[in-house]
């Protein structure tokens, strides 16, 4: 990710908290920088568990929450300043 200069991830079938998880710790385990993460949470499943996904792993963090279909929606965490 260093090498690329990533300025942000995208992950796509976002079910739970786990992915998001699973996600940061192996962008960390390549680059200490805090890069953000744009989750694509789908499904009625994973939409059940947004609250928690939330909750555990954007909290704290400036996010956009925008709706794209039904039932899909895009969590987008910002930039760090």
């Amino acid at each position: 990710l260093k090498t690329l200069k990533v300025d942000a991830v995208a992950l796509s079938f976002v079910q739970n908290a786990g992915d998001i998880e699973e996600l940061r710790r192996l962008m960390q385990k390549h680059d200490p920088r805090p890069i953000p993460i744009i989750a694509k949470i789908g499904g009625r499943e994973a939409l059940k568990n947004l609250d928690e996904a939330l909750e555990l792993y954007f909290e704290d963090r400036p996010i956009h929450v925008q709706r794209i279909s039904s039932p899909s929606i895009v969590v987008q965490e910002r930039a760090y300043a």
